[in-house]
């Protein structure tokens, strides 16, 4: 994912640019689910692997049989992984007396 540019850190660094950015009040929360085979969830994985077929099989990480059902897993419904960190992040734009 890197070398596609993903930021892998960017949830967890995202209240620090907001603060630089002069909110004030900023929080923050990651959450994480539980997605089972067959759902809207594991078809964005799939989605994701598929696109990144290639890069993976490059990697010598899986083998093309282990890719395969690994995809395989993500239709069955009694499969079941974590999701993704899903961030969210606010804060509070400082008023001036001139607002």
């Amino acid at each position: 994912m890197d070398a596609q540019g993903v930021d892998l850190q960017w949830g967890r660094t995202t209240p620090g640019q907001l603060r630089a950015l002069g909110l004030e009040d900023v929080d923050s929360e990651g959450r994480v689910f539980l997605w089972r085979g067959g759902t809207p969830g594991a078809a964005l994985v799939r989605a994701n692997y598929e696109q990144l077929t290639d890069a993976i099989l490059a990697s010598g990480l899986v083998t093309r049989t282990e890719f395969d059902d690994d995809l395989a897993k993500l239709a069955d419904p009694a499969f079941e992984m974590r999701s993704p960190i899903l961030w969210a992040a606010w804060g509070r734009c400082a008023l001036t007396q001139e607002d």
